[in-house]
């Protein structure tokens, strides 16, 4: 291993660590859900037994008054990546937000955290709302809306299959079943052009991201692309991050895939309608 490539993986791992103890610490005190929750993502990076003593260390030295973040911050700058420095952003909010929302105060530490390391408040929002969807999406194991096919066909049946009371007589009194022509004109597009309005994991799944739904299957791809190589696990690691650590960045890496994924099927269904 090169002594860049060292220096880049101290670097990220120091830096993580405190700035995850100063965020826990940033109203004063740390209670003990914080503490449940930084073990558990412990946990998810899978760290070895000495890592996780290194990285205790870390975070009480993080919680310290006497933590100077402005100074932390400086030294990572010139130790690092533009890349990795957005992965520990997404460190910091991942960690942030594991009970599922933001805390006001943490949330303007990381903003703070941020605003050092060059990035505005426009691009830091867009960020946050990235991982957010992500998160939003990844939980839902079967997303509510997803492309099915039976779906369309339910729906079609309800809508051309009516209680023999209502269905119009032949001229001998019996009545006709709907015909094939008449389910085929419940136009496909139109039920998913309204399914698009009503379904949050869709609109998860564009946010996830950073697309719109407005934009060209190769638009969505390159955006898409990007993302893939700031997290694949086997780039991360090229670029210095420490291995135990890769093990939460994969987690990131396979919600942005599964949003992809998903909005590759949707709109293949939606364009052949």
């Amino acid at each position: 291993m090169s002594n860049q490539i060292q220096s880049l993986r101290e670097s990220f791992f120091n830096t993580v660590f405190s700035l995850l103890g100063h965020i826990a610490n940033c109203d004063g005190y740390i209670n003990r859900n914080e503490i449940k929750r930084i073990e558990i993502y412990m946990e998810k990076m899978d760290l070895s037994e000495k890592c996780k003593r290194e990285a205790q260390h870390l975070f009480k030295e993080g919680t310290s008054p006497t933590f100077n973040v402005s100074q932390v911050l400086q030294e990572f700058k010139k130790n690092t990546t533009p890349n990795l420095i957005q992965i520990l952003l997404v460190y910091l909010i991942t960690m942030a937000r594991t009970d599922g929302v933001l805390v006001k105060k943490e949330m303007n530490v990381v903003q703070h955290v941020a605003k050092e390391l060059g990035y505005s408040s426009i691009v830091f929002d867009h960020l946050l709302k990235m991982i957010s969807a992500q998160d939003e999406f990844a939980s839902q194991s079967h997303p509510k809306g997803a492309p099915q096919q039976n779906t369309y066909q339910n729906t079609t049946q309800q809508k051309t299959e009516q209680p023999k009371a209502d269905q119009s007589k032949t001229q001998q009194g019996k009545y006709e079943e709907p015909k094939k022509e008449q389910a085929k004109s419940y136009s496909t597009n139109n039920f998913y052009k309204q399914a698009t309005y009503r379904n949050p994991a869709l609109e998860d799944a564009y946010q996830a991201l950073g697309v719109s739904s407005g934009m060209t299957e190769q638009e969505i791809r390159r955006a898409y692309q990007k993302l893939v190589s700031q997290f694949h696990p086997d780039k991360l690691v090229g670029q210095g991050m420490p291995p135990d650590l890769v093990n939460a960045a994969t987690e990131r890496f396979k919600k942005i895939q599964a949003a992809y994924d998903f909005l590759k099927k949707y709109r293949s269904i939606y364009s052949a309608a």
